[in-house]
């Protein structure tokens, strides 16, 4: 894939029995795949880390890193035990208790203890990503009394989502703690937090990944609750990204409300300088069809125009009859979002504040606008965390954006960032900026990734510090290549 056709906004599949090739993977990393995801919902860790060695095969093989992302399950509300499968009647009135009972068309129960005391009159509960939904009008002998509003079959561990029921919820749960011992121990690159509700649960979570072996874990925080979208400045605040997980939120709210709140996370994400990731039923047709639906196309490239950092695959690679097609059909809607996005940007001067390091980011990004009317080039930019690229993509310049990183894991993060396409150097001991920079349009120029008339607008903290400034130049290829 040349620079011309790679997408600025990030494709991230993920991993199950469909993707478990080695060829395969080589060509979806070839079709523009920059993450993985591992969903620790499923499958064992033996096979988790037989997977994750194929992915490293493959991308090493292909001469690409790819970030690795393991998501952690999280609290799940289930169904208990039925007496097989009991179909509920619209209209009709159930009881719900947390009992340890077997379920029937009378009263069944739900594992999460205390939701007798926690839902009241009008608390609705969802059942099968909401095929079955209940509203509670009472209580009768400590159980809920609830009305049917929505009927249907019902049977054992069926999820549940209860809104009102988010303050029982602990986050992590001992299974979540034995999975991210078991990951801190792995060559991953982030974590994936799910039903977080405030920046306690992350706190927590970071507590333990400390006393692990691969303490770099970035970690990616799952919005699927309210209670996240009340709390997301705080939750931004300690997290290496975000993850809109629509299926949940679109349970949890009327399915009305979630295009606006995608939107709203998006646009904060992006002020806050936090890389972000829509996911859920993004290509879901494809899972057993070669072509996606008109409304699904629509998504995806309007995802894209929001500005989202990456999109992510779920069942449609996991599980999907044409994993490859789908990754290809996903890149060619992101170009043409891309394509028509330079019709309407604007914006990005909103995105400026008061921090030096910003405001030279936004500073590149206006740069980089008069380079692309004077014939092109590129951003070139040197960091060793990523911190410095991610405050320059935030503002999607019209360029793209090279980075150079001596930390492996700093380029695999990267991966999922929009615009940037990551490498990692290779070389020890000081470091001549000048050099790097010199060498590497050089280098770029020989492959024909720049061309005579162009410009690089290159780039590199002065300070590791987050309020530190940046060290700022551009070069003509010419001179850069006489030089």
């Amino acid at each position: 894939m040349t620079m011309e056709e790679a997408t600025r906004t990030k494709i991230i599949c993920t991993m199950g029995p469909s993707l478990r090739d080695h060829d395969l993977l080589f060509d979806l990393i070839g079709s523009g795949m920059r993450g993985a995801r591992l969903n620790l919902s499923h499958s064992d860790h033996g096979s988790h880390e037989r997977d994750l060695s194929l992915l490293r095969e493959a991308s090493e093989s292909f001469g690409r890193d790819i970030a690795v992302i393991f998501d952690v399950q999280g609290p799940r509300i289930r169904t208990g035990r039925m007496r097989g499968e009991v179909v509920l009647e619209k209209n009709d009135e159930i009881l719900v208790t947390s009992d340890d009972i077997h379920g029937d068309i009378t009263r069944f129960s739900i594992d999460l203890a205390g939701i007798e005391d926690a839902l009241g009159v009008d608390d609705l509960i969802h059942i099968d990503d909401g095929k079955v939904r209940l509203r509670v009008v009472g209580k009768e002998g400590g159980d809920l009394r609830c009305l049917i509003e929505s009927g249907g079959p019902i049977s054992d561990h069926k999820g549940c989502n209860i809104p009102g029921a988010d303050l029982l919820l602990e986050l992590p749960t001992k299974k979540d703690i034995e999975d991210l011992q078991f990951v801190s121990q792995l060559d991953a690159d982030m974590i994936a937090l799910s039903f977080v509700k405030g920046p306690e649960d992350i706190l927590k979570v970071k507590d333990i990944l400390g006393k692990g072996a691969n303490e770099r874990l970035g970690i990616i925080s799952k919005v699927e609750r309210r209670a996240a979208i009340e709390n997301i400045a705080g939750i931004m605040e300690l997290s290496d990204a975000l993850l809109i997980a629509r299926g949940d939120l679109g349970v949890e709210m009327d399915p009305s409300e979630v295009p606006a709140v995608q939107k709203d996370l998006i646009w904060a994400s992006r002020k806050a300088g936090c890389p972000v990731i829509v996911a859920t039923q993004m290509l879901e047709s494809m899972t057993r069809s070669p072509r996606p639906t008109r409304a699904e196309a629509a998504d995806v490239f309007n995802a894209v125009l929001d500005g989202s950092d990456a999109v992510m695959l779920s069942g449609e690679t996991a599980v999907g009859s044409y994993p490859l097609e789908t990754v290809r059909t996903m890149g060619s809607i992101i170009r043409r979002a891309e394509d028509y996005s330079e019709k309407v940007r604007g914006k990005n001067s909103e995105l400026a504040s008061r921090s030096f390091v910003e405001t030279s980011s936004h500073a590149v990004s206006t740069m980089a606008e008069e380079v692309k009317r004077s014939g092109g080039g590129m951003i070139l930019a040197f960091t060793e965390s990523g911190f410095s690229a991610r405050m320059i993509s935030r503002y999607r310049p019209p360029l793209p954006i090279r980075v150079i990183t001596p930390d492996r894991k700093t380029a695999r993060g990267l991966n999922l960032v929009w615009g940037i396409e990551p490498e990692v150097l290779d070389k020890k001991g000081d470091i001549d900026l000048e050099g790097i920079f010199l060498s590497t349009i050089g280098r770029y120029v020989r492959s024909g990734m720049l061309c005579p008339g162009q410009k690089v607008i290159c780039v590199a903290n002065s300070m590791s510090a987050r309020d530190g400034g940046m060290v700022l130049a551009i070069y003509g290829v010419e001179e850069a290549s006489i030089r």
